[in-house]
């Protein structure tokens, strides 16, 4: 890591390291908080419920072990959290910085059976502050 910020000429004394204490994984990226700016510009982390990737239920045991991580990230980076019953995983969501987001629609109504596609496409754009939000079918060649 080191090596790849002075390739890029990025000053490694501004870029913070944490460790986390919640869970040991590797998906970071699934289980941690999703970072977004509000109108004022302030960050924000959005704490989204976590279910195993559909092998466990929210609040399980196990998936407690892992909500965890999200709001221990947010404290360190000192944002505040924004709770949601919305079952969802932060590598499952894509910006495109003006205010478009893409998901996968399968993920998403499998995440949240109780949930239409409207109801969860309307708390996503709510969470994140985007103008547009599509849960686009995935395609295989």
């Amino acid at each position: 890591m080191e090596r790849r910020l002075k390739v890029e000429h990025i000053d490694e004394k501004q870029v913070p390291y944490w460790t986390t204490h919640a869970s040991a994984t590797r998906w970071y990226r699934d289980v941690g908080p999703t970072f977004a700016r509000n109108g004022k510009g302030q960050l924000k982390a959005i704490d989204f419920n976590f279910n195993c990737y559909g092998h466990c239920q929210p609040g399980s045991a196990e998936a407690q072990q892992k909500e965890g991580i999200d709001r221990e990230i947010a404290g360190l980076a000192g944002a505040p959290t924004i709770r949601t019953e919305l079952v969802s995983e932060g590598g499952n969501h894509d910006f495109n910085g003006k205010g478009t987001m893409i998901a996968c629609e399968a993920v998403e109504l499998q995440r949240n059976p109780h949930l239409t596609k409207e109801q969860i496409e309307q708390e996503l754009l709510r969470l994140l502050g985007q103008k547009k939000n599509d849960l686009a079918k995935a395609r295989y060649r």
